[in-house]
This record gives structure tokens, C-alpha cells and sequence, in this order.
């Protein structure tokens, strides 16, 4: 038997045999977040899906190997949307981030980074010409090599600066919340003032 006519009799509420529509195209939306690999792999099933339906509203029968490779195609088409949907997922999320504020307090820096800071034009001096990777490499085994008395003396430049950060953020944060309170009052007023006309509870004079 034929494809369409077992799907018309499974499926009595189908009034056309699903070959008339290409099921590929539902998926159309998600093309944008495809791999290139993806997107040759789709486009072959989309190819041989096209012969197959060629065939199947034909006198051709779908052998087994047909439907076998339908079924291929299906589950492959499963992995290629699921890996789209997800890349879409991420790019949604990324835009969802909020702003940063440009008057927010900025966190201190490590120990580490404070060190690099003051040794990075050292070195590049010492090697002329020499890579961001190289002196990154260079300044990690600097770091390494210094003794404890040095290295203390950055850590407790950062946890005077982290206590100073965490201060002014609490601060920051208050400040905040008051702002969006105050923006909010008045919102929250004129609302109700509306609301009070609408019901006739407060008429015009």
C-alpha cells in the first residue's frame, strides 16, 4: 500500500494527505540559529524528502528502505532543531541582560590583576615586541616567584578596597531603592485618581 492512503485512514480527520504540505517548513523560523553543518543536513532531507513525495503521490511504492530513511530523517531532523532552538534560547538570554549602570560602584581588583597592573609595562620594556599572550605568561610566573611579605601586601590593598566597595555599594543599592520609589509614588497616585473618576467616586465640579 501506498504512504497516503495509510495516513488518510490512521488519521481520518486529515482531509489532504500530509505529503501536500512539507512538514520542514514548520521549522523555517529556527534556519537563522542552524549550523552550516546543520544547514547542508537539512537541505539534503529537504531534497530527498521531495523525491519521496514525488514518488509517494506517484504509482511508485515507498519500499522499506524508504521508510527507513524517512525515519532517519525525522530523528535527525529532531537533533537539528533541538541545537537550533537551544542557540536561539542563548541569543534570547543574552539580550535579556540587564545594562550595566555606568555610576555603579566598580569592584575592586584582585591581588593578582593589581600586581600585573604594575608590572605589565616592565616587561613589555624588557621584551620589545613581544605578544599579550607571552606577557601575560610572563607575569603569572612572576607572580609565582615573588615571596609571601609582597604578595600580602597586595592582598591587604584589596581587602581595604573591597571593604570600601561593599560600603559604597550598600549605599549605591539604597540610594537605588529610594529613586524607584520616588518614581513610583506619584504613578501610584494618579492611578488611583483615575480609577476614582472612572467609578464617579470623585467628580468634576
Amino acid at each position: 500500500p501506498r504512504l497516503q492512503p495509510l495516513v488518510c485512514q490512521k488519521y481520518p480527520r486529515v482531509s489532504r494527505p500530509l505529503a501536500a504540505s512539507n512538514p520542514l517548513d514548520l521549522h523555517i523560523a529556527h534556519e537563522a540559529y542552524l549550523t552550516p553543518s546543520d544547514q547542508s543536513s537539512l537541505a539534503r532531507i529537504r531534497h530527498c524528502s521531495a523525491e519521496m513525495v514525488k514518488r509517494n503521490n506517484s504509482s511508485t511504492m515507498l519500499s522499506q528502505e524508504d521508510l527507513l530513511q524517512i525515519g532517519n530523517h525525522f530523528t535527525k531532523l529532531g537533533e537539528i532543531f533541538t541545537n537550533a532552538a537551544k542557540q536561539q534560547s542563548e541569543v534570547v538570554e543574552s539580550t535579556k541582560k540587564v545594562p550595566k549602570d555606568p555610576n555603579a560602584p566598580k569592584r575592586p581588583l584582585s591581588s593578582y590583576i593589581m600586581f600585573c597592573n604594575d608590572n605589565r609595562d616592565k616587561v613589555r620594556n624588557q621584551h620589545p615586541g613581544i605578544s599579550s599572550q607571552d606577557i601575560s605568561k610572563i607575569l603569572g610566573e612572576m607572580w609565582n616567584s615573588i615571596n609571601e611579605v609582597e604578595k600580602k601586601r597586595y592582598e591587604l590593598i584589596f581587602q581595604r578596597q573591597k571593604q570600601r566597595y561593599q560600603e559604597e555599594i550598600r549605599e549605591y543599592e539604597q540610594l537605588k531603592n529610594l529613586q524607584q520609589r520616588t518614581a513610583i509614588d506619584p504613578m501610584h497616585e494618579t492611578f488611583e485618581l483615575a480609577n476614582s473618576f472612572a467609578s464617579g467616586i470623585v467628580k468634576f465640579d
